[in-house]
């Protein structure tokens, strides 16, 4: 245990990535839009004390926060002793693209050649077939389960032309 100090804090990259980590930082950030966590170290006392690097969006704009979240399981105990903005956020993640959790899901689909578009029909006429969607568009299926996720692949579009 050279290197390593009683009451000390300790580096926790593994943490970083996890669930419950994600709910510290959640915990922490009850106001403002979480991104993620970017880093995570604990510190065991009476409990743990979970300092936490994480990204948030405050009116739009990605920032930086440092958190200190004190954990006693054994009593269901959980308090937030420290939020404070370190700066702005200068990395890249995939919810600069849009791309959020839980939020929405949405499929490019691009084919090319013959194969593309064999292999492209095929996708379709499989999705179309697991979704209870008839060739022809309107819904035939029997299950509401089919209809869940539907939105994943079909929005439904009216037209309109102007003259």
């Amino acid at each position: 245990m050279a290197g390593h100090v009683l009451g000390g804090k300790t580096d926790a990259p593994a943490a970083a990535n996890s669930l419950d980590t994600d709910g510290l930082a959640r915990f922490a950030n009850a106001l403002l839009e979480f991104v993620r966590v970017v880093e995570a170290k604990e510190q065991v006392v009476a409990g743990t004390v979970h300092h936490l690097t994480l990204e948030a969006l405050e009116a739009g704009r990605k920032k930086i926060y440092e958190a200190k979240v004190w954990v006693k399981p054994w009593l269901n105990f959980k308090e937030l002793q420290e939020f404070v903005h370190t700066g702005d956020a200068t990395s890249f993640t995939t919810s600069d693209l849009g791309a959020k959790k839980d939020k929405m899901r949405e499929i490019l689909h691009i084919q090319g050649g013959q194969c593309g578009n064999q292999v492209g029909s095929k996708f379709w006429e499989v999705v179309c077939d697991e979704h209870g969607i008839d060739p022809t568009g309107p819904y035939v299926g029997t299950s509401d389960l089919q209809l869940e996720r539907v939105n994943v692949y079909y929005k439904e579009a009216s037209s309109f032309c102007s003259s």
